[in-house]
């Protein structure tokens, strides 16, 4: 990683961590940590929830069955599933790709 750091500079290894993810999608999405992190379905929060998983996965070396565990003690398949749900969504919906790419970026300059 030091190797790679010093080539490349500090911008790619900023670090952050699941729960700077889970407060900064729950104040964007407008949902509670606590409905993020419970049983709660609504489109909202499930959605808010998928993006959670898919930043975990995307911006920390976080094992699939971890982020699972600190997300509401789900199973590494449901983070899979999210990953995947939040890939379609982002190739099929530019204006969602955008809102990911806009959340990505602050979510690293936070």
């Amino acid at each position: 990683k030091y190797v790679l750091k010093t080539i490349i500079g500090d911008i790619s290894f900023i670090n952050v961590n699941i729960k700077q993810i889970i407060i900064f999608v729950c104040k964007e999405m407008k949902v509670s940590e606590r409905q993020l992190l419970g049983k709660n379905r609504t489109m909202q929060v499930a959605l808010a929830r998928q993006i959670v998983m898919y930043f975990c996965k995307e911006l920390t070396d976080t094992s699939l069955s971890n982020i699972g565990i600190n997300i509401g003690k789900r199973d590494h398949s449901t983070v899979i599933h999210a990953c995947k749900n939040i890939e379609k969504k982002i190739n099929k919906d530019a204006e969602f790709k955008l809102r990911i790419n806009n959340m990505k970026v602050r979510l690293q300059n936070n």
